[in-house]
């Protein structure tokens, strides 16, 4: 059931603008650094198998490695900082907007992206609440509004990189370092080409996971900038309607002012001498 919008409804596109901008950043930097895995991959399969590597190439990967680990955290954390005061908003403004009964609140929207395991599907419920309370008709139950594949796919997504465990401060802090690889022989480099074909496969999906939450926060932030416009016109269509009526009923005023027997008949004027 959806009632009158409520006043404090705050537009979140100053948000779905610098979200998406960042998301982006992020997959290109998650994009480069796919490439880059997949490179070291193949210098740890060279170690693994004895094969000469010159030492001044190990250092270039290694510099190179840290640089984007560096760029992955400078870039990932704002983004999140963003799309998380993005779902705040949003979820406000859906309550805004007239939802009734949502169960997640703006505060709550925001806390389950950080509680353990809990994280992996909660998120995506809270997403879904948004959505269908943004998309609602007037007259229907919000929670009976359609939900796109993509938030479904979103979900998927997000489950998968939570379960991925890999970030890249290791890396950044040198500990994956080729040069210190090449002095434990093929074990160690066993070891760490499992971390990086881990590393290779969190960034793929990082790449998919930014790209569908653009398409969530603009779809989103649509949907409720065309359900406040919609419930404006029927508010202002209603004032409108009203004030015609104010203004159809005075000429009949006039007309009864000229009816034989009223107080302000001229019938009823004293004539002039």
């Amino acid at each position: 059931m959806t009632t009158q919008p409520a006043s404090g409804y705050r537009s979140a596109s100053a948000f779905a603008t610098c979200a998406p901008i960042l998301l982006v950043a992020e997959a290109l930097v998650s994009a480069a650094a796919a490439l880059s895995d997949a490179y070291q991959i193949r210098l740890l399969d060279m170690i693994r198998f004895d094969m000469p590597i010159p030492p001044d190439l190990t250092e270039a990967q290694d510099v190179r490695q840290r640089l984007l680990a560096g760029l992955e955290v400078g870039v990932s954390l704002p983004a999140l900082i963003v799309f998380l005061a993005w779902v705040y908003r949003a979820s406000r403004n859906a309550r805004a907007l007239g939802a009734e009964g949502m169960k997640y609140t703006p505060g709550w929207s925001v806390g389950w992206f950080f509680v353990p395991f809990a994280n992996l599907v909660l998120p995506y419920l809270v997403m879904r609440e948004i959505w269908q309370a943004s998309r609602a008709e007037p007259g229907l139950e919000w929670r009976q509004s359609p939900i796109s594949p993509v938030l479904g796919v979103w979900g998927v997504l997000r489950v998968a990189r939570g379960i991925i465990q890999y970030g890249p401060l290791p890396v950044l802090f040198g500990e994956r370092s080729l040069a210190d690889m090449s002095l434990f022989g093929a074990n160690w480099a066993n070891v760490q080409s499992n971390f990086y074909w881990g590393s290779l496969i969190a960034h793929l999906v990082s790449i998919a996971l930014c790209v569908l939450t653009v398409v969530v926060v603009i779809r989103i932030t649509d949907l409720q900038e065309l359900r406040r416009l919609r419930i404006e016109l029927i508010a202002r269509s209603v004032v409108e309607q009203a004030e015609e009526g104010a203004l159809a009923s005075r000429p009949v005023l006039r007309q009864e002012a000229n009816v034989p027997g009223s107080p302000s008949s001229p019938f009823l004027r004293p004539s002039l001498p």
